[in-house]
Formats: structure tokens, sequence, C-alpha cells
């Protein structure tokens, strides 16, 4: 929660930030070594996520940055939590009143006694293959070795302000909740799959991998593609108009080539 204001652009942010972190009850020699920690970890990383990196391409991570590996390895580094929303989110009862219907659906690990059921799983270090992802920014896909010996994905992010992200995952949460209190809804098992997203500052951060996840436009364009629909670039190309000329000449263009080129197909991944 901290993270964006400690490592923000703005110097009133970083004084608040620092003030909080001064409170005598945070002055013990532990938590100023996590605290130690975390910010070399964090630095690491943005360090790595606004590397310069050709697109669509695998890396080692020794070739991008040799100290990340390294930081982790060493016998005091401490036990930095796993940054996934299952482990960082506290699960709170659905109902204050334990007695109602919505209260009684909720499993034995939601008791008031356990607001995080899920064993903390810590970082020990980090693959060594690094994925360049197919996009402007040119996120990069790490895999994150974990205390409990398995492997972990994550994207790191340049050139994005993820707090506007980090707020929606919020939002989704409490619609979410309110799903899950809702009979039909839950009956339907309707639900939103959400995930953690750590913003470093203003420019760059963190998001959780979600496995087995498409996005809507590499659905559309395989539709596309399997009613041979996909315009190429120099078709597209053609059909850009100048930023001077009028909006109903853009308009026209639009609705006319456009719209009818790409047509609905969502709804036959379905």
């Amino acid at each position: 929660m901290l993270l964006p204001h400690f490592k923000s652009a703005k110097a009133q942010r970083i004084k608040r930030c620092k003030l909080v972190l001064t409170d005598s009850r945070l002055q013990n020699s532990t938590f100023q070594k996590l605290l130690q920690d975390f910010n070399s970890l964090t630095e690491r990383l943005m360090d790595l996520t606004n590397k310069e990196v050709t697109l669509d391409r695998t890396y080692k991570l020794s070739d991008l940055d040799t100290r990340l590996s390294k930081l982790c390895k060493q016998s005091e580094f401490s036990q930095i939590l796993l940054p996934f929303e299952k482990y960082m989110q506290p699960t709170l009862p659905l109902n204050s009143d334990s007695n109602s219907s919505a209260g009684s659906h909720l499993p034995a690990s939601h008791s008031t006694a356990n607001w995080f059921p899920y064993q903390q799983i810590y970082i020990s270090g980090f693959q060594e293959s690094v994925l360049i992802l197919r996009s402007a920014a040119k996120p990069k896909k790490l895999t994150i070795r974990c205390s409990d010996g398995k492997d972990y994905d994550v994207l790191v992010k340049p050139k994005d302000d993820l707090r506007r992200d980090a707020r929606l995952m919020e939002f989704n949460g409490l619609v979410k909740r309110y799903l899950h209190q809702d009979a039909p809804a839950r009956q339907r098992r309707l639900h939103i799959r959400t995930y953690a997203v750590l913003p470093f500052n203003e420019e760059c951060g963190l998001v959780e991998w979600l496995p087995n996840l498409a996005s809507y436009r590499s659905i559309c364009m395989n539709l596309y593609a399997q009613r041979r629909l996909v315009m190429s670039t120099r078709q597209l190309q053609s059909l850009a108009v100048p930023l001077h000329e009028s909006m109903e000449r853009k308009r026209e263009v639009f609705t006319k080539q456009l719209v009818p080129a790409h047509p609905p197909v969502f709804q036959d991944c379905l």
C-alpha cells in the first residue's frame, strides 16, 4: 500500500510515507531489515522493468540484471511475501451477522479468527527466462521461485500508471463480494476473477499473472482469422483519414468501411 508513495516522483508523498515509517512502534530491527530488503528488491525490479529490450523475444535474467537473483540468495534476506491477491488480501466475512443466510455459507476457514486462510508463500529467487511480450510498452514476464518449491509468473510493466488498475481491482473485489452475497448470483456462479496489481510508482509496476487467460483482442483476432476477415496493415493504413479531415469524413470511413469489415464475433467464443 505504501510502495507507490515511497517510490513516488512527488516529494510530498515520499515525505509523508517516511513520516509513517518513523513511528516508534516500527523501530525494531526485524521490521527495519524487512523494510530495507523490500526496498532493495523493489529497486531491482524497477530497474529490470524499465530496461530497454527488443520486442517479442526471450532473455536471460542474468543478462538484464545480475543483482536481482543474487539479492534473494543472500542467507539473511528477509521473507518477502509472494505478491498475489489471495496472500495479501484478507478474507472477510460476507455479513457481520453470523446468523444471517449469507454468513451461513462461509466455510470454517473464513471465520474471524483466520483472515488469511492460505499458507504464506515467500520469494526465494527468480527463474532465468524473461519473456518480452508483444506490446508497445514491452512488458516482461518473470517467473518467481517460492518457498513452497513451486514457480509463479508475474508481469512487470513499464510506461504505465498501474495505480488506476489497482483501484479497478479494488472495485471489482467489491462487486465480487456482493455477487457472492446474492443467492441467485451464487447459484449461477457469477463472479469476477481478480488479481493483484502492485504499482512501484506512477510509471511502472507488477501484475499477478493469471494462467489460462486470453485477451479480448487475441480472441477476436483468432475468430476473424478463422473467417478470413483480418485486414492487413497496408489495408488499414490505406483507410487512415488525415487529422485535418472533417469529422463527417472520419465517421463515414468508420461506419461504412471499418465496421462492416469487423462484424461482431465475440459471442462465438462463449
